[in-house]
């Protein structure tokens, strides 16, 4: 007589036996560990797959990194926050609302207002300009947005920052999933922690910072040039170079990495190739080989994505410009070639800056100011001072180098490392402008992931490694903590330690930013 299977056994037993088994105080933990055990070792001859068990830990966590919840978690995040940043400004010092937030409402309040005045015995109403605000350095768009501010909703500004960062989250979301096929599971555990239930973030936006909807800009963006829209990709692009001139670096990533990939294009390239390779034998070889580099790079896709994007941007700078007139160009976009920005900041430029504050005390720079040409001042502004010629190695960097190197691997990736880049080498740098490059982090991730972990290969040989990885973040928080020691004493104790505190503290934060992006240029 053979053994019997447990399982067998079991359900061969009545309701009864089993009760009865129960209620004589019989330990039954071994005969359910023996049921189990034999279940997996039936399976395993079946060719069955085990049974998962699944904790509820596991549950939780598979529930909340689904993108329809991921989403709703961040709304309700930023809903707290918001109403957490009323209270904090009602009762309690500092003020939780970003001093920007004020500069956005004061210009747009200035910008509906009007005033009439009586000329040659008429009334003439003149209507105000965001440019009557001090320090308002931003496309005239920003305020009209802004306008119910002044008219309706104080918060409304916050609210639709708020908003903008969630669309962004979104859309990074659709981004990964839909086009760059990562899992689901993945996809929303990359977005939440960059992003979506990313706190920084979330008090950034309700804060009253424009970034979280300068994120969503770029992500429509990058969405129209992962999905092969390059007329949509061109439109936005131009509108995001009007509303932060900051994304003109990423026009040369896109146009060089829209190569002719087609099989009709590259059998016409070949042809080409065999008539360039013919012609270096004939009277004129340097000249028709130009003629066919210059052939083989102009492609419909580059002429759409480059003439749309400059027809939009000069459209709205022409549209701007007949309005506000040259204050429009000088705080928009002239200002920030010759910006002194002496307030204390993540750069290193900063502590240079703040040394180096005052105006030039000669008559050529009094002969500019007395002329009221503007170009004029500006241009030797310009000449004048050291500073404005920082952006010269940033450029190069974030602008050629980089598009160039790693343009045609992958677009959002190579969008990332530019805009990191960037910040560190900005003249300015505060932690609104991580928000850059951190909206586009989740692209780059499961590349920085595979490069920590090893998971190829080829990575072994890199003497990469999670300590690796471990040791950059703690470095990059740990410069942060350091740096804000500083801006604290200055800020609230009203300690000068802009040299050599506050400048040392910003040298070791834009070092560790510059291993960060050697190793991110290393998982490329």
């Amino acid at each position: 007589m053979g053994v019997q299977d447990p399982l067998e056994s079991s359900a061969a037993q009545g309701p009864a036996e089993t009760a009865a088994s129960f209620s004589s105080g019989i330990d039954t933990s071994d005969t359910h560990a023996s049921i189990r055990k034999a279940s997996r070792e039936k399976n395993t001859q079946t060719g069955k797959p085990p049974v998962a068990v699944v904790s509820k830990g596991n549950k939780i966590l598979s529930f909340i990194l689904r993108p329809k919840v991921a989403i709703a978690i961040a709304i309700i995040q930023r809903i707290i926050i918001f109403f957490w940043g009323l209270y904090q400004d009602a009762n309690m010092e500092p003020r939780f609302t970003d001093i920007d937030y004020f500069v956005f409402t004061d210009a747009s309040r200035f910008m509906a207002s009007s005033t009439t005045t009586i000329v040659n015995g008429a009334p003439v109403t003149v209507s105000g300009t965001p440019y009557d605000r001090e320090t308002y350095r931003y496309t005239p768009i920003l305020a009209w947005l802004l306008v119910p501010t002044s008219t309706w909703f104080f918060s409304f500004g916050k609210v639709l920052f708020a908003v903008g960062d969630i669309v962004a989250g979104v859309l990074i979301l659709r981004i990964l999933i839909r086009i760059q096929k990562i899992q689901e599971s993945k996809a929303v555990l990359y977005t939440s922690a960059v992003w979506l239930l990313n706190p920084m973030v979330s008090a950034i936006s309700t804060r009253g910072s424009s970034e979280g909807l300068l994120g969503a800009i770029v992500m429509v963006f990058v969405y129209a040039v992962s999905a092969r829209q390059i007329a949509l990709a061109g439109l936005v692009a131009g509108f995001a170079v009007h509303f932060k001139i900051y994304p003109i670096i990423y026009i040369p990533t896109v146009i060089w990495s829209l190569a002719s990939n087609t099989p009709e294009i590259k059998e016409k390239e070949e042809e080409k190739n065999e008539i360039r390779n013919k012609g270096r034998d004939s009277i004129f070889p340097a000249s028709v080989a130009k003629k066919s580099a210059v052939l083989n790079f102009v492609n419909r896709d580059r002429v759409v994505f480059g003439v749309t994007s400059a027809v939009t941007f000069l459209l709205l700078t022409l549209w701007m410009y007949q309005i506000y007139g040259w204050p429009f160009l000088q705080h928009t976009y002239l200002h920030h070639l010759s910006r002194i920005d002496h307030r204390h900041n993540y750069s290193p430029y900063s502590t240079l800056l703040y040394m180096s504050s005052s105006p030039p005390a000669t008559e050529s720079y009094a002969a500019a100011v007395a002329s009221g040409n503007g170009f004029r001042e500006f241009a030797y502004k310009v000449l004048g001072q050291p500073s404005a010629w920082a952006f010269f190695p940033q450029l190069l960097l974030s602008g050629i180098l980089l598009p160039l190197l790693f343009a045609k691997r992958d677009v959002p990736k190579t969008l990332f490392l530019q805009t990191f880049a960037f910040v560190t080498f900005n003249k300015v740098c505060t932690a609104q402008y991580f928000m850059w490059y951190m909206v586009l982090l989740p692209f780059y991730l499961p590349s920085l992931i595979n490069y920590l972990t090893c998971a190829d290969d080829k990575n072994k040989k890199k003497g990469c490694g999670v300590l690796v990885g471990l040791t950059m973040a703690g470095l990059w928080v740990g410069s942060q903590v350091l740096w804000v020691r500083q801006a604290y004493l200055v800020e609230f104790l009203g300690v000068s330690t802009f040299y050599p505190g506050l400048f040392t503290a910003t040298l070791i934060f834009f070092i560790v930013n510059c291993l960060c992006l050697g190793l991110f240029i290393r998982a490329m």
